[in-house]
Formats: structure tokens, sequence, C-alpha cells
């Protein structure tokens, strides 16, 4: 198994890396990568790069965990209407090369498919997407506080007070602005802040008789709101220290298991990046 160091951001940056490598500096292209502030020349052709993470499954047990991170990188490429489509294709074909199918820098990228043929805006789109996924080991974090069953409050004080000790306003890994569930604490209006919602699913039974178990699934919810226009190194570091501390550790009753990322992109004046945290509750019946 090849291990890549590093979490989100260090994975991003590789991908970022040969792109520019492979595609940007042997096509002569202007690419735009996501959340940059960058205004493509209208009358030529350009790339736009999302990198879209999907899942976070845990592949294996013990000491040292391994998780496996997917995604989908998508290659949008642009060229005035009018010109036809063979340079758009000749540059699809060229991401194909360079990514279809191929192990670069830990990155496991499988084929590249190509569609998206429509018009966007004043240009003729075309888009190629590369599913891709790496491997990376954590030690397990140690458990904290009691293995009592928490209540509904309780089991959400306790989500809450774990992510504000570590994320908070006085946090001991990072302090940032938090808002959670209907807070009356208004955003900021130019610096990176984060909202926090608990969602739980449906309680299932497991086992039967003195052995029951009522097994109630969840996931907490943290959306990292980032300004347009500074890329996402800030946003991918934090989510990287969120999904680190949230990562199969239990504290206070809460079993938390293995988070995971999802780039949303923009939304209104902000980039929008989610860190879903699931957790479980079990409580003995």
């Amino acid at each position: 198994m090849v291990v890549a160091s590093g979490l989100y951001e260090e994975m991003h940056n590789r991908v970022r890396s040969r792109f520019a490598s492979q595609i940007e500096a042997g096509e002569s292209i202007a690419v735009v990568y996501p959340n940059e502030r960058q205004t493509p020349t209208p009358d030529a052709s350009w790339i736009e790069v999302e990198i879209d993470d999907e899942n976070t499954d845990l592949r294996g047990v013990g000491g040292t965990l391994s998780y496996r991170k997917e995604g989908t990188l998508r290659s949008i490429i642009r060229g005035p209407l009018g010109m036809g489509d063979a340079t758009l294709l000749r540059l699809a074909d060229s991401v194909r090369t360079s990514f279809s199918n191929l192990v670069a820098d830990s990155i496991f990228y499988g084929p590249s498919s190509v569609g998206g043929f429509q018009r966007a805006d004043q240009y003729w789109q075309v888009e190629v997407s590369t599913p891709f996924n790496s491997d990376d080991d954590q030690s397990r974090l140690p458990n904290v506080g009691s293995w009592s069953i928490p209540d509904r409050e309780a089991s959400h004080n306790a989500i809450r007070s774990r992510f504000a000790s570590l994320f908070g306003g006085s946090g001991s890994v990072s302090t940032n602005t938090v808002i959670f569930d209907n807070d009356p604490t208004d955003p900021p209006q130019d610096t990176q802040f984060m909202t926090m919602s608990v969602r739980e699913a449906t309680i299932d039974l497991i086992g039967a008789g003195v052995y029951s178990q009522a097994r109630t699934p969840g996931v907490a919810i943290v959306v990292i709101y980032s300004p347009l226009g500074v890329g996402t190194s800030t946003s991918l570091n934090l989510a990287d220290d969120i999904v680190g501390k949230f990562r199969n550790v239990t504290d206070n009753g809460v079993i938390f298991e293995t988070p995971y990322l999802q780039t949303i992109g923009r939304r209104g004046q902000w980039w929008q990046t989610n860190v879903n945290i699931r957790f479980r509750l079990e409580e003995v019946i």
C-alpha cells in the first residue's frame, strides 16, 4: 500500500502540482484553480480545475488506522464560441493522457471520462472527469471522558464542547468564530468562520434480549466559509485539523467515526468547504 503524507491539503497540492507541470506548462494555457481570483482572457481557451472530495473510508484497524480518501478531478475546458471543438478535444486528450489510470505522487487515478459538451456563457465547454483516491495513516486517538451513554442534550453538548475546546474562539488547536445551531452570533463579513449543525438519523435496534442496543447514527456538519479569491490552503488546512481530531475516538459517550470532506465551492460571497463528522450513540435497552 502506498501511503501519502498529509491529509486533504497535501493531496490537493499534489493533484494541482501535477496538473501545473503536465497541462498548464506543457500546453501553455491559462488554468484557474479552486477559489483563485483570476480572470481568463475571453478570446482564448482556458481550463478551470475543480478537485471534489467525496468520501473517506476506514481501511484498517489496530493502533495505526489507514484511511482512503476518494474524490474526482474535474478539468473544465472552455473555448470561445464559434471556433469549433478540435482544440478543446485535443486538450481533453492531453488531460486524459496525463491522469487516466495512473499512480503518481502516491495518488491513484482511475479512468478519465469526457463529457459536459455545452455552452457556458460566452464559451463552449468540455469536461474531463478523473476519479482518484489516496491513502494515509493516523495513530488511534486516545478516548476522552466517561463511556456512559448520554441523553440527547448531553450528547449534542459533548459534540459541541469537544469542537469548541479544539477550534472555537479559545480553542487549543486553532481559534475561530464558530456559530452553532440557533446561535444569535452574526458571522464576520470578510474573515473565515465556521458553522456547526448536529443531525441524527433513525435509531436502529442492534441485537436481541438482554443484549439489545439502540444505535443512533448522526453527523456533525462543520461548514468552513472562506473569502473568495484567496485559494483553498487556509480552509483545507483547517479541515485537516478537524478531521485529524475527530477520527475514530470516543468522547464522553459519543463514538466518532470517519469524517469526510466535501468541497462545495462558491456560495454567495464565500468559498464553502464542509467537514462531515460521522458519529453514533449506543444505548442499552
